[in-house]
């Protein structure tokens, strides 16, 4: 299934190029603003963002201590 969410304005920050995410999707794939992504570039150099799921540890945060 493919969908449009239309097009989007580049912003450029320092060193980065910025593209503002639609919130109709970020929504759905329950993701706020310290969700991460994965955004990898396939042959075509078309762009794939997918959400990167956390689990309980990956929440504490690093170095926090493993409990059974």
């Amino acid at each position: 299934m493919n969908l449009s969410f239309g097009e989007r304005k580049i912003q450029k920050t320092g060193y980065s190029f910025l593209c503002p995410l639609p919130a109709t999707w970020a929504k759905n794939a329950k993701l706020d603003q310290s969700s991460r992504v994965n955004i990898e570039m396939l042959e075509d150099n078309s762009l794939r963002i997918t959400p990167v799921l956390t689990t309980r540890q990956d929440e504490k945060g690093p170095g926090a201590p493993i409990t059974a």
